[in-house]
């Protein structure tokens, strides 16, 4: 992974940052959404233990992001699998991929009031710290056409 500050210099950035990589660690490694949120915020897990979570996460969103995708992932991904390409089937996307859609796809049904290019800008800078071009190339045109048809 490239260095977050680098990337993501704003709170709400490093936020959902984060909640892609609890959501990742909840639905690919077995963990709750409690402990996980716990270790992100109350443990302040942040880089080398150095700066408190509550100066370098946006709380709120955090756990809003990473509770609402968690519950709503049976939805979520139904939209997705109706939404993907015969050469992009839900089953072979890289689970970090499928994590940074869910967390783009849940807010741009959630959080109205935050423009979809604010959304979309976001997530493609949550790609470019896991992903190549390519596939971040596929996040953006995914999460576009989503937004289009979902907030017309």
């Amino acid at each position: 992974m490239k260095d977050s500050k680098e990337i993501f210099p704003k709170k709400r950035s490093v936020s959902r940052l984060a909640a892609v990589q609890a959501l990742y660690q909840i639905f690919f490694r077995g963990e709750t959404p409690a402990l996980v949120i716990r270790q992100f915020t109350e443990d302040n897990i942040s880089e080398e233990n150095l700066i408190p979570a509550s100066e370098t996460l946006d709380v709120g969103l955090f756990s809003q992001v990473v509770l609402g995708v968690y519950e709503k992932q049976a939805l979520l991904d139904e939209i997705l699998r109706q939404n993907l390409s015969s050469e992009w089937p839900f089953e072979r996307i890289d689970p970090i991929i499928i994590a940074i859609l869910r967390c783009g796809l849940f807010e741009i049904l959630t959080f109205i009031e935050i423009p979809i290019p604010v959304i979309i800008s976001e997530y493609i800078d949550v790609g470019h710290a896991f992903c190549g071009k390519k596939e971040v190339h596929f996040i953006n045109g995914l999460l576009d056409r989503l937004a289009r048809a979902l907030r017309s």
